[in-house]
């Protein structure tokens, strides 16, 4: 899972966001189902996220766009919807 632009802010934890994050719970569920869930590194760059900022298990990755690309290469196919 990519995650880039306002959405950043539903990968931070309670302290970073100043109020309880309501998607903690199924991010914590889908990373100990194996999905691996990254923040656009030009998001947090913008929006001043650190790694401290994001809940356990979230990634801070180069650009949303490189990472889209790594994941082909891998077999994986871009869903913008």
């Amino acid at each position: 899972l990519v995650v880039h632009g306002a959405a950043g802010r539903d990968l931070m934890n309670e302290e970073a966001r100043g109020e309880p994050n309501p998607n903690a719970g199924l991010i914590a569920e889908l990373l100990a189902a194996g999905a691996t869930i990254e923040l656009c590194g030009q998001t947090a760059a913008m929006r001043d996220i650190t790694q401290e900022d994001l809940l356990p298990g979230v990634t801070i990755g180069l650009s949303a766009m490189s990472t889209h690309a790594l994941l082909q290469q891998q077999g994986y196919t871009l869903n913008p919807f």
